[in-house]
């Protein structure tokens, strides 16, 4: 991935970050929907940091 690219998948996670649970979570009364929805942002945050990574050292 490039660094431009990635930078702006870290721009719009961190808004979804904070944007979702605020606009689209708030109205559900449920404690966990927020965590669930925090998990599953964990998550695509890890797969996206593994797969910019996964060749770092090989490159020459």
């Amino acid at each position: 991935m490039k660094i431009r690219t990635l930078g702006m998948i870290a721009v719009i996670l961190a808004v979804l970050s904070v944007g979702v649970p605020f606009t689209l979570l708030g109205d559900i009364a449920r404690f966990w929907a927020s965590y669930l929805y925090w998990t599953l942002l964990t998550v695509i945050t890890i797969v996206i940091g593994f797969l910019h990574l996964k060749g770092w050292g090989d490159k020459r």
